[in-house]
């Protein structure tokens, strides 16, 4: 790449860079997207199983009350 900006005007140079730097925050905006659309799946998952273990400690907690 660097090669490539070397051999143009300054101007062509400038313009060759912001390019790249354009084509490289689209795929970075693109695959922050993916992982966003992964995530709130995970998230979803993770919030369920820990609900899942906080209801049943809950639920051994009252019958622990009533025992005693």
């Amino acid at each position: 790449m660097a090669r490539r900006i070397s051999n143009h005007e300054e101007e062509e140079q400038n313009q060759m860079i912001l390019d790249y730097l354009e084509e490289r925050a689209s795929e970075d905006m693109h695959e922050a997207q993916q992982i966003e659309e992964e995530e709130p799946a995970r998230y979803t998952l993770k919030k369920a199983k820990h609900y899942g273990k906080t209801k049943r400690q809950s639920l051994l907690d009252k019958k622990k009350d009533k025992h005693y």
